[in-house]
């Protein structure tokens, strides 16, 4: 499994905070869980993502570079057209989106359970 990197700090927090709590924050970040779920279809080539999430290139770029140093997306050169580069998920943003899914899932229970 591949380890992950820093995560940016998005919380000014006066306490310290834990992991889960540093995830969450990051995958809260605009255009961050959006950018995850359509490179988990399948590969992306950086217009179809501009396309895809409607994100405008100085913001796509900043979000595709934090998830790469994060080491949940990886970019992979295609083989018959080298200048064309794909992004997709790595086995650890594989696993943080199984994650966000369930965590989906229960978060649907709860909004169920407290409706009733």
């Amino acid at each position: 499994m591949e380890s992950p990197q820093t995560l940016p700090a998005y919380t000014n927090v006066p306490y310290e905070t834990s992991p889960a709590e540093e995830l969450l924050a990051f995958l809260s970040t605009k255009h961050v869980l959006p950018l995850i779920k359509v490179i988990d279809t399948k590969a992306q080539t950086f217009g179809e993502l501009e396309q895809a999430l409607g994100v405008n290139t100085t913001s796509l770029t900043k979000r595709v570079r934090e998830l790469e140093t994060a080491k949940i997306i990886s970019r992979v050169t295609c083989p018959k057209h080298r200048r064309l580069q794909y992004y997709q998920l790595s086995i650890y943003g594989q696993e943080i989106l199984q994650a966000v899914k369930s965590l989906a899932q229960t978060a649907q229970k709860f909004h169920e359970k407290q409706r009733q």
